[in-house]
């Protein structure tokens, strides 16, 4: 629980950085650009994912995704070794009614 007063919260959000990716295009211009979106924000320490799985429901052949999931987890891995950045990424699973 993160408890601060109303100019302690206005403070703190304005440290946030906010960027959709809708589109696996969007997600790899993205990854491929890290270093220079790093770069340019060095105080960035965490980088936290919503879905990764999202911007891949839209693939026109699903065949492709694990393979891209798999270079997706190459370079978040190499960015979180190499900057000494976390990454968080939140996964939703369907909710399943018991049989």
């Amino acid at each position: 629980m993160f408890i601060c007063s109303a100019a302690g919260l206005s403070s703190h959000l304005a440290s946030f950085n906010f960027i959709r990716l809708l589109s696996p295009t969007e997600l790899m211009v993205f990854l491929n650009s890290i270093n220079v979106i790093l770069d340019s924000k060095p105080h960035i320490s965490l980088l936290v994912f919503n879905s990764l799985s999202f911007p891949f429901s839209t693939l026109p052949n699903p065949r492709l995704k694990p393979g891209i999931m798999e270079h997706v987890g190459r370079i978040l891995s190499h960015i979180s070794a190499v900057r000494q950045l976390a990454v968080n990424i939140y996964f939703f699973l369907p909710h399943v009614q018991p049989g």
